[in-house]
C-alpha cells in the first residue's frame, strides 16, 4: 500500500476491522486484501474466505445470530490455557469467588464417535460472564461426572442439565453422586415446573432460551470480559 492508501485505510477502519487487526497483528495490506475479497464475495464472504476456523462453522447455514457480532464477542473472549482430558477439554477464566453465586448448563449427548458433543458451562449469577467451560465427546456416566466436579468447585452451582434423548441417564448419574437434590428445596440440581429434574428443551421452550439469548448479544453481552 502507498501511503495516501495506507492513511485512508487507517481512517476507516470498522470496529470489526480493528479488533481483528489488534487480535491477529495484522498489517494495513492484509486488511485491504480482506476487504477486497468480502467484496468481490458478498454475503458468501463469511462461508468462502472466513477469519478464522470458528467462523467458516457460524456462517453455515441458517443464521439465528449476526456474524459480525458474534466474531467481535469472540476476539473478547481472553486466551486462557485450556486443560485436555479424555475425548475433550476444560478451561476455567475465573476461579471461583467469594459470595458469589454460579449457574451451570449441561448440554447433553450420547457421546459415541461420530456424534454430537457435549458442553458444560459455568456463568457469574450477577454479572452473566461465563468462568468456566468444558466440551468433548463424553458418555453420560463422564459427562455427568465432569458437571458435578464443576458444580461443587463452583460454591455448590445450580446446575441445569437438558433432559431430552440422553439426558435422563446424565440427570440419573448426577442424582447418583449425591446431587440429585432438587433446588427449590435447597438442594443444587434444577427441577421444572413439572417437579422434574432437567431442563426440557421443546417447542415452548427453545424459543424463550434463543430469544432470551439473542437479547444479550444484541445488548453488546453485558458481563463479559
Amino acid at each position: 500500500l502507498d501511503m495516501v492508501a495506507a492513511t485512508e485505510l487507517q481512517d476507516t477502519l470498522t470496529d470489526p476491522e480493528r479488533m481483528l487487526s489488534e487480535h491477529h497483528g495484522l498489517r494495513l495490506s492484509q486488511i485491504a486484501w480482506r476487504r477486497q475479497e468480502r467484496r468481490r464475495y458478498g454475503r458468501l464472504a463469511d462461508q468462502e474466505i472466513p477469519d478464522d476456523d470458528v467462523s467458516c462453522f457460524l456462517a453455515a447455514g441458517h443464521r439465528f445470530f449476526d456474524v459480525d457480532q458474534i466474531r467481535e464477542l469472540l476476539l473478547r473472549v481472553p486466551e486462557t490455557p485450556t486443560r485436555h482430558l479424555p475425548g475433550g477439554y476444560e478451561i476455567e477464566w475465573e476461579a471461583p469467588q467469594d459470595k458469589v453465586e454460579y449457574v451451570i448448563g449441561c448440554d447433553t449427548s450420547e457421546g459415541v464417535p461420530g456424534g454430537d458433543l457435549s458442553g458444560v458451562g459455568v456463568l457469574r449469577k450477577d454479572t452473566g460472564a461465563q468462568v468456566a467451560a468444558a466440551h468433548g465427546l463424553w458418555r453420560p456416566n463422564e459427562l455427568a461426572s465432569i458437571a458435578v466436579r464443576f458444580a461443587r468447585r463452583y460454591r455448590e452451582a445450580l446446575l441445569g442439565i437438558e433432559r431430552e434423548n440422553h439426558g435422563h441417564a446424565v440427570l440419573q448419574t448426577v442424582e447418583g453422586l449425591g446431587y440429585g437434590r432438587s433446588h427449590t428445596l435447597g438442594g443444587g440440581l434444577y427441577h421444572a415446573l413439572d417437579k422434574r429434574p432437567g431442563w426440557s428443551t421443546n417447542a415452548v421452550t427453545r424459543p424463550l432460551l434463543l430469544d432470551g439469548l439473542a437479547e444479550w448479544v444484541s445488548q453488546g453481552a453485558p458481563g463479559l470480559r
